[in-house]
């Protein structure tokens, strides 16, 4: 199909239209009328051989000119006689020629107008696009973070079923710029699939590509690893916004960027809004705080812990002198210093703090660090919040927890992670397996959409135990892909591997607990191949795709399963009978 939308369109621009011979006979002429706005522009006869099931390029004689920036609305009507089948005949396609932009920086709110951004469909198949312009008046996305008006799917309800379709961009040259970013407010609530996407080409449309990965920039994508698309899925719960380098585009004429929408399959929801889009070239001075590479979550934190630092210089200058802010305990308070050491530009390095922490006190430690260098241009980039767990180590058996008086410092993160410890409340999971308490994902629902999430044991060491035994009350209600497994990490060899496999007492499927367990039940796995002194840790691993009441695990034990003890007694003459009795209580030791 040509023209397709993009900033190549000129006066003299080719019609190419891709036909198809469903039928089981061979068609040696095929007529085809194309249409622009409605007004009819040729009829060409096509003489070709087309064989059953094959494709074929017509070009037309008739050219368009499409020089001038706007839209335009494409027919092509197949007329081929004896053609038995005419709900595929017709084809229709919006053409959009954008404006073009090479002034920075570019700022968009749509509050005069579309901002010359256009709506489309991806497929040709599925035609209809529900994007719209204008005030959101949805059930959730009923309101925009300044003034009236955006970008959003539906206005005043739901996205189609099923849907693939974008808002096109102004065709963009970024030929002078040589580290340009891209900024906006987004608000988005999908079923349970869907994906959204930013998207660039460099060819016109003819190609798309994704921009960014999850965990990239500012708020940029949330889908796990693994994921059939990566994108912005499920609940943002209000407006929030994202930002992504555009470095990869830099010194590039005639760029194009999308936000897309794909999903209605399996449901649909109010969708995504788009508003307050900003473009600019990197400023003189943006100091960023990337990561925190030091302290992670660890087994025996110390009380004299200096924190390790990526930063990165995103400006255009160098930057040295960098004053930064420091907390371990949420920002009840904060330790200043500066770093002296000169940063190139579009570089990093790892600063070692001057001052030192404690950090002993198991537990979580949200830690807060803040670049505050005056002349920064990028505000957005310079604090980085994280949090670092301290697990106790567990040397004495048989180790117990059923979570009734606190969460066992056990420890929760990942992607839309819905995990909590507490009381159950829900429809599905109505009590915990003992007492009152439990982990559980959600303990009042649904787990979240596109979750990938963990819960973390503290650490132990198993010297001393023959055969160590691991077991938990657990309890799932699971809609298949979604499963959950547990992991053990041997700390020397620094790999998650999944612990057990299928079992009457463990999995019930390969490597993992999928479908429901109709209620709680006792899992148990022996613990094998240990080493002494080694430090090991265990995890639940929770991989939720299609939302349902998830998992959840309480009073978890570690214990030994003893041997049998015998007193060897020879007798002295045959026909004799030996009676064996076992007289423990369970056969273990938990």
């Amino acid at each position: 199909w040509r023209p397709i939308s993009g900033c190549h369109l000129h006066s003299s621009t080719p019609i190419c239209i891709q036909t198809k011979n469903f039928g089981i006979q061979a068609v040696d002429t095929t007529i085809l009328a194309f249409y622009l706005d409605n007004i009819h522009i040729a009829t060409d006869t096509f003489v070709y051989n087309l064989q059953p099931d094959g494709l074929a390029w017509f070009w037309f004689n008739t050219t368009l000119n499409l020089s001038q920036e706007g839209k335009h609305l494409m027919k092509v009507i197949n007329l081929t006689p004896n053609d038995n089948n005419p709900l595929n005949d017709t084809l229709t396609k919006w053409i959009i020629h954008p404006k073009s932009i090479s002034n920075y920086p570019y700022f968009e709110d749509f509050e005069q107008n579309d901002g010359g951004w256009a709506t489309n469909w991806i497929s040709d198949i599925q035609p209809g696009s529900s994007w719209e312009w204008g005030t959101p008046q949805g059930q959730n996305i009923n309101h925009t973070i300044g003034g009236n008006y955006c970008w959003a799917t539906n206005l005043d309800g739901n996205y189609n079923a099923p849907e693939e379709s974008y808002i096109l961009s102004p065709c963009f040259d970024f030929s002078q710029l040589t580290s340009p970013y891209i900024s906006f407010d987004i608000f988005y609530k999908t079923a349970t699939t869907d994906i959204i996407q930013l998207e660039y080409s460099l060819d016109s449309s003819l190609t798309w590509q994704q921009l960014g990965e999850p965990g990239e920039g500012i708020n940029w994508y949330n889908t796990p690893s693994g994921y059939s698309q990566a994108g912005w899925n499920g609940n943002s719960e209000g407006w929030i916004h994202a930002q992504h380098t555009l470095e990869m585009l830099a010194g590039k004429a005639n760029v194009l960027l999308r936000f897309s929408l794909r999903g209605g399959i399996n449901g649909v929801d109010e969708g995504v809004a788009i508003d307050n889009i900003r473009i600019s070239e990197s400023p003189n001075f943006d100091v960023s705080i990337q990561s925190l590479v030091y302290p992670y979550d660890s087994c025996g934190l110390g009380n004299n812990e200096s924190l390790k630092i990526l930063i990165k210089n995103e400006g255009l200058q160098d930057v040295s002198n960098i004053p930064i802010k420091l907390s371990t305990n949420s920002g009840q308070s904060f330790i200043n210093e500066t770093i002296t050491q000169t940063i190139p530009k579009q570089s990093s390095i790892i600063y070692t703090t001057q001052h030192h922490f404690n950090l002993s006190s198991f537990g979580p430690y949200n830690i807060i660090i803040i670049s505050d260098l005056p002349t920064d241009g990028n505000r957005y980039n310079d604090t980085l919040r994280t949090t670092v767990m301290n697990f106790p180590l567990i040397t004495t058996f048989p180790y117990s927890d059923d979570f009734e008086t606190t969460n066992g410092h056990w420890y929760s993160t990942g992607m839309n992670n819905s995990w909590q410890w507490g009381i159950p409340a829900d429809t599905q999971l109505t009590h915990a397996g003992s007492g009152t308490r439990c982990w559980a994902t959600n303990l009042t629902g649904y787990h979240n959409l596109a979750e990938e999430s963990y819960v973390y044991s503290p650490c132990f060491i198993f010297d001393g135990l023959q055969k160590p035994l691991f077991k938990s009350l657990i309890w799932y209600e699971q809609t298949y892909p979604t499963y959950t497994q547990v992991e053990i990490l041997n700390k020397p060899a620094g790999t998650w591997n999944v612990f057990g496999n299928a079992s009457a007492n463990w999995y019930n499927s390969g490597y993992s607990w999928t479908y429901s367990s109709n209620g709680w039940k006792q899992a148990k796995q022996l613990i094998t191949n240990i080493n002494s002194n080694n430090v090991y840790q265990f995890r639940f691993h929770f991989k939720g795709t299609v939302q349902n009441g998830g998992f959840a695990f309480d009073k978890i034990e570690i214990c030994d399963a003893p041997k049998a003890s015998f007193t060897t007694y020879n007798p002295n003459k045959s026909g004799f009978y030996v009676h064996f009795q076992n007289l423990s209580q369970r056969f273990d030791s938990c």
